[in-house]
């Protein structure tokens, strides 16, 4: 099993982790205190039995449950590949991305995050064949909360497709003339247009290899 923390001198590991974004995990491997990571051993070594004996879901909670306590790359990566054996790929590529720079970042007091980071890269790459490409358009002029398949989205993301895993795909958009919700279905590397200025929406564009 990859070990899951390095014990570099906080001071060259904070200088490492500086451009690293702040996210909403656990204490940074440059903060962290022993009992921290010890904590966070326990909940990653059980996740990781319940992963190999196929038990993705479990080892899914067991793996955000180590990374809430220790923010490791190792326990994220983990997060996400438990989470693409869920078919939940969407979700994988998003967290197998924000490996990416936690990981590099690392690499600089421990050159073992390299191998993770070159497995965040190709679990990204290979989730984007795998997913749907959704562009969501409002009304001109209006703004409002934006769900797909459940999830809110921040504004930023309207500005590029979403991605979706593939299948029937809601969005509901909350805005100044109430709730409006359309479904449309999508498969791997298709992609689709919700244009809630439009009574109806384009069909999907198949992927080319379908």
């Amino acid at each position: 099993m990859r070990p899951l923390f390095s014990f570099a001198t906080p001071l060259v590991l904070a200088l490492a982790l500086a451009a690293a974004p702040a996210l909403a995990a656990g204490a940074s491997l440059a903060d962290a205190t022993p009992e921290q990571v010890a904590a966070a051993r326990g909940p990653y070594v059980e996740a990781k039995k319940a992963f190999d004996a196929g038990d993705y879901a479990a080892a899914q909670e067991g793996f955000a449950a180590s990374y809430a306590i220790v923010a490791s790359p190792n326990s994220h990566l983990m997060m996400a590949k438990a989470l693409e054996k869920l078919e939940r790929f969407a979700d994988a590529y998003r967290e197998a991305k924000a490996v990416l720079p936690e990981a590099e970042a690392a690499v600089a007091v421990d050159e073992k995050y390299a191998r993770t980071a070159d497995d965040a890269r190709a679990l990204v790459e290979d989730m984007r064949r795998r997913v749907g490409y959704l562009t969501v358009r409002l009304p001109y002029g209006e703004t409002g909360a934006v769900t797909v398949a459940g999830r809110r989205l921040a504004a930023e993301e309207l500005d590029e497709p979403i991605l979706v895993d593939p299948g029937p795909v809601t969005v509901s958009f909350d805005g100044p003339r109430g709730v409006e919700s359309r479904t449309m279905t999508l498969g791997k590397g298709g992609t689709g247009l919700i244009d809630f200025g439009k009574r109806e929406d384009a069909p999907p564009t198949p992927s080319p290899i379908e």
